[in-house]
């Protein structure tokens, strides 16, 4: 498995980098990455006086710290019981890092949060945004974490739709072996409940009470697939608003890790995300892996 891991400062790589180790995937092929801001060659001649070699020499000072903060990344991934390589790009990073993972460079792109608000990211974007949008493989976007001595619970959330499935297919191709708890959380919208009850209403069924029932039967099936994986998993079943419901059940469950599916691979299906994947990974405190199939 590819995983190509988002450098910005050894402090901020700790969480995703210790995250990544308690996943414990199968084969893990770590490269870290590094993005050096910087502007572009001097076209315009220099004030009078300034020694020509004082950019250069800027340059190549830059070049120097954002390699030892490679060094220095590697050595703290490598305490971890994991090995990386090394890679400094040059550029914006956002879209360096996008470009760099396409082509199947990597099947999983691992960053942490930035730390900015709401409105920063409105107004600036921020790198995990950018790769939510633009990357072609998974990402995983790393929140404040500690690591765990008995494995990761994790909430799996699936609507049952085939691309669902197909995200929860990929996720486990990755064998994950830290994960001591699953669950496997599904969420009707109120207003499809509402607008199914209207419909039906003439023949006074119980449609909530339907509606459960076959959803409780699809996260069983889902349930029982990561049992074959050495998973142990419990099921919920939930009405509710998607983004503001996941929120509620990641807390209750005191979960460490939310695994949900992008809605595809195309242009503009990343731009259209969907305002749950993208409220989940940047809008909220926990750890969240959007899954491409």
């Amino acid at each position: 498995m590819k995983i190509a891991i988002g450098l910005d400062s050894v402090e901020s790589l700790r969480k995703v980098s210790s995250l990544v180790a308690d996943c414990r995937f199968s084969d893990p092929d770590i490269e870290l990455v590094h993005v050096l801001e910087r502007l572009g060659e001097v076209t315009k001649p220099l004030p009078e006086g300034t020694r020509p070699d004082l950019i250069t020499n800027f340059l190549k000072m830059q070049e120097d710290e954002a390699n030892k903060l490679l060094r220095d990344g590697a050595a703290d991934v490598e305490r971890l019981g994991l090995r990386a390589r090394q890679t400094l790009l040059t550029g914006f990073s956002g879209n360096k890092i996008v470009a760099h993972v396409a082509g199947g460079k990597a099947d999983l792109l691992a960053l942490s949060d930035s730390g900015k608000s709401s409105v920063e990211r409105a107004l600036l974007g921020s790198v995990s945004r950018k790769a939510l949008v633009g990357a072609e493989c998974s990402v995983l976007v790393a929140k404040t974490y500690q690591r765990k001595e008995h494995g990761l619970t994790v909430l799996l959330a699936t609507d049952h739709s085939p691309h669902a499935k197909r995200s929860i297919e990929k996720f486990l191709s990755w064998r994950p072996k830290g994960i001591a708890r699953a669950v496997v959380v599904t969420v009707y919208p109120e207003q499809a409940l509402s607008a199914m009850t209207a419909v039906m209403s003439n023949f006074k069924a119980d449609v909530a009470g339907w509606a459960r029932k076959e959803l409780a039967e699809e996260n069983a099936a889902v349930a029982k697939e990561l049992a074959t994986h050495g998973i142990t998993c419990t099921s919920r079943v939930e009405s509710g608003a998607v983004s503001e419901t996941l929120a509620r059940v990641m807390k209750e469950e005191n979960a460490d890790l939310l695994v949900l599916g992008a809605q595809g691979r195309g242009f503009v299906d990343r731009v259209f995300l969907g305002s749950v994947a993208l409220d989940q990974a940047l809008g909220r405190p926990y750890s969240v892996l959007v899954v491409r199939p």
